[in-house]
């Protein structure tokens, strides 16, 4: 039988401490010991977490690997985390996390649910150990299929902001001409409720980016939108609680004792 392959990716900035790695070569032992075949660590650091994540997912589609997955630097995930993902993942999800908390009070979960007008809300009540269907959670302890990859990259074309820059573009959404670089009165400005701005396929071949920080999001909320527009659902395996690195390791435990003194802790935004 072929083994799963799968590119264990850490995007990082500075050195970890010795909470971090020692967790981490515990849960790569674990998962050779089942039978999958680890291919690296697959790491890039620099302070741009953007382009970490996205030479990451580039190295690794060179690569025969079938699934990516996602250690953050600030955190610690349980030995047998991969294997359980692999589990829940099955051949129907391409798109699977565990659950970790954020570090500072009230320690809301990182897996959020979109609102009709486009905000984002932490997920609410849950029994500890449902498989959850989100609309976006953290990359930390995210198994992500190549196929999701693979499929951006065919349905959506780099394009270049006349404010500079680079936007990825579903396909059907553009209409018109790309092609040229000539800008308007009405670049940069709002009309009626709408924002302009000039858009063309650069001069140069330029990768979809799959991750991009904007508008005071993090790097990956794109990458969440574009899955979902391509057809991929995204779950969270509530069974599987990741540590959260700062002054103290921040677990469900934490939230759970928040929750219960009635602060609320459970919703809000980002």
């Amino acid at each position: 039988m072929q083994k799963t392959k799968v590119a264990l990716c850490i995007p990082a900035f500075g050195s970890q401490p010795p909470e971090f790695w020692v967790p981490l070569v515990e849960q790569i032992g674990a998962a050779l010991k089942s039978g999958v075949e680890i291919m690296g660590p697959v790491c890039e650091s620099s302070m741009a977490a953007d382009r970490n994540r996205n030479a990451i997912v580039r190295r690794m589609l060179k690569s025969d690997a079938d699934w990516t997955y996602w250690q953050d630097a600030d955190n610690i995930n349980p030995a047998g985390t991969l294997n359980r993902l692999l589990d829940t993942a099955g051949s129907q999800r391409k798109v699977v996390s565990g659950l970790y908390f954020m570090k500072k009070k009230p320690f809301r979960p990182v897996a959020y649910r979109r609102l009709p007008d486009g905000r984002y809300i932490n997920i609410r009540d849950w029994e500890r150990g449902e498989i959850l269907e989100v609309d976006a959670m953290g990359m930390n302890c995210a198994l992500i299929h190549r196929e999701v990859f693979e499929t951006i990259d065919q349905s959506y074309v780099a394009l270049q902001r006349a404010s500079g820059g680079i936007v990825p573009v579903h396909r059907e959404d553009i209409r018109g001409d790309v092609f040229g670089e000539q800008v308007s009165d009405l670049d940069g400005k709002v009309k009626d409720g709408i924002w302009h701005q000039r858009v063309w396929l650069p001069k140069e071949v330029v990768d979809v980016p799959f991750f991009f920080s904007e508008y005071n999001r993090t790097e990956d909320m794109a990458f969440f939108e574009m899955a979902k527009r391509v057809g991929y659902s995204l779950w969270v395996d509530t069974s599987i609680e990741c540590g959260h690195l700062d002054w103290r390791v921040v677990r469900g435990k934490d939230y759970r004792m928040k929750k219960s003194a009635g602060s609320g802790a459970a919703g809000g935004q980002i």
